[in-house]
């Protein structure tokens, strides 16, 4: 087992078949890399996603944030 300092490093070592791993489907979007495959896994739980913000000073579109994660993030119906 190696040690990565990021996701980076990380897919890097899987890209390289040194590594496999499980990740959230976030990272399927966000960090594509050429020479790795993502699949979903079957009968997985879902995760929590949280969305965090400093309490006293929170970003002017933090509320903005806040609404559009609630709808993408409902359960379906």
């Amino acid at each position: 087992m190696e040690f990565t300092q990021d996701i980076d490093d990380w897919l890097a070592l899987i890209a390289t078949g040194r590594s496999i791993g499980i990740t959230p489907q976030s990272t399927v979007s966000q960090y594509r890399r050429h020479g790795i495959v993502f699949r979903p896994l079957r009968d997985a739980p879902p995760i929590v996603v949280r969305l965090i913000w400093p309490r006293h000073d929170p970003h002017p579109a933090t509320d903005a944030a806040v609404t559009l994660l609630t709808e993408l993030y409902q359960p379906p119906r």
